[in-house]
């Protein structure tokens, strides 16, 4: 699942709350590009999605992944 991880039109919680609804088996954050410390954005997300069974990843700038 791409999840928005920080939006104008988003709460990270209502993120993390829609994710664990869906309940994907992989979610990756986007629309964090513009970040100039985009951890403290993802560490949210993965834990409270990690607790729920969902694994949350970083993809790195130019390597392959699978969803």
């Amino acid at each position: 699942m791409a999840l928005p991880v920080i939006a104008p039109w988003l709460k990270t919680a209502e993120a993390i709350n829609y994710a664990k609804a869906i309940k994907p088996k992989k979610a990756f954050p986007v629309h964090d590009s513009f970040l100039k410390f985009p951890g403290v954005f993802h560490k949210l997300p993965d834990n409270f999605l990690s607790a729920a069974g969902i694994d949350f990843f970083v993809p790195v700038l130019g390597e392959e992944f699978e969803v």
